[in-house]
């Protein structure tokens, strides 16, 4: 079920998996830092209200690069708050644009990241496959 568009991310939402499906679209290649941390408010909203477990980010038109300032602001304003409900894994299927998947494994490779089971795939359908099943 779509919960959210926007020009920059769709998200859609697996209740019976309490999993919420991010697709970065192609305008991400204009956004400012500001609306990439508006995107993920939205998405903190949705994984508070329906207490979310498990995402899968589909990265492969995610442009934008994440700078270390917005990396840390991520790591206390949407990870620390996701992770008290029950936030715990996350697919990454990897983006086409080299410094924007190397921002999103920095991100991850942070203390607070490193606490969610994290994957990163090629492929759409085998990340589907495994948060799932995980």
């Amino acid at each position: 079920m779509k919960l959210y568009q926007s020009n920059y991310l769709q998200i859609d939402a697996f209740d019976e998996q309490k999993l919420l499906e991010l697709t970065w679209l192609p305008a991400t290649a204009n956004m400012t830092s500001e609306e990439y941390k508006n995107e993920h408010v939205e998405l903190l909203k949705f994984i508070l209200e329906q207490k979310i477990e498990k995402v899968l980010g589909n990265t492969k038109e995610l442009y934008f690069v994440v700078n270390p300032k917005v990396q840390e602001w991520m790591n206390e304003n949407i990870f620390v708050p996701a992770m008290e409900v029950g936030f715990s894994k996350l697919a990454v299927v990897m983006s086409t644009e080299f410094f924007a998947q190397l921002a999103i494994e920095q991100v991850m490779e942070e203390e607070v990241g490193q606490q969610i089971m994290t994957k990163y795939f090629d492929d759409i359908e085998e990340a589907r496959e495994w948060i799932v099943n995980i």
